[in-house]
């Protein structure tokens, strides 16, 4: 599986421009709510399966001790070029898997998980996952855990009318029964391995990783199934505005969470 996770991202290199295009409100409202836990002083910091570095070059840029480690060799190579470019020096950058950590007992204040626990199929992966973060962070320390909505998939067939497809179709039936997403149409581009959780089960696996889950946030929430929604990030309105201003306000509300393409579970170690 993690082969062809790797071939994927080298294949389509659609990672390094997600969060500046498609995903700029996730990239907002994510940044928004990581930045609420950093303290003045200079934090350590591990972005674990963290891709191109979108998160850690801002944390750095930031003055916090970063250390990027993600599967995909090209998206090490890409955040190596951007370090030369921005400037901006990381303390590392490995190839490497989140479920085996370089890192020392007791090394980070936080741990970003932005990737691996929806390409983490198995749920004793995924815990495995959240295991060594909670082995590598400080007594006291945080995991940013992000997931994908079961209902991703239902939501994309409809905003970008997937859903003539029967191959398409079928995919989205396999996510809402087990939320193992399989692309089955080797032709079109329906994203590769991936696991789209409940929320209910997103926080026991942390908990069953032996970590206490604070919030459980919906990061887009209802407007990021909204198509006018990259008009108002363009014009940074008043629309925008409210968008930032209500998914705030409605961030941990339980009937809402499935409503977002994305999850963000924010676990604490006792």
């Amino acid at each position: 599986m993690s082969r062809r996770i790797v071939e994927y991202y080298e294949k389509e290199k659609i990672e390094d421009a997600r969060l500046s295009t498609v995903a700029r409100f996730e990239f907002v409202r994510t940044k928004e709510i990581i930045g609420r836990y950093l303290t003045a002083g200079p934090l350590v910091i591990a972005d674990v399966a963290g891709a191109t570095g979108a998160y850690a070059f801002w944390l750095a840029g930031l003055g916090h001790r970063v250390h990027l480690r993600d599967l995909v060799p090209a998206h090490i190579e890409t955040a190596r070029a951007r370090a030369r470019e921005l400037s901006i020096a990381l303390e590392s950058m490995e190839i490497g898997d989140a479920r085996s950590l370089p890192y020392p007992d007791g090394f980070a204040d936080l741990v970003l998980l932005m990737g691996p626990l929806y390409h983490l199929q198995e749920r004793a992966d995924r815990e495995r996952v959240l295991r060594e973060s909670a082995r590598v962070l400080k007594p006291g320390g945080r995991v940013f855990c992000a997931a994908i909505s079961r209902f991703g998939s239902l939501f994309s067939g409809f905003q970008l009318n997937l859903l003539d497809d029967p191959r398409f179709e079928a995919i989205v039936d396999r996510d809402l029964r087990d939320g193992r997403h399989e692309n089955i149409a080797p032709d079109k581009d329906y994203w590769t391995t991936a696991y789209f959780h409940q929320p209910a089960e997103l926080r026991e696996e942390i908990v069953g990783a032996g970590l206490a889950c604070e919030k459980l946030i919906g990061v887009e929430g209802p407007v990021g199934l909204m198509s006018e929604l990259n008009g108002w990030l363009d014009r940074k309105d008043a629309c925008y505005e409210f968008a930032l201003k209500y998914m705030k306000r409605v961030e941990e509300e339980e009937s809402l969470l499935g409503a977002s393409y994305h999850l963000l579970a924010i676990a604490k170690k006792g």
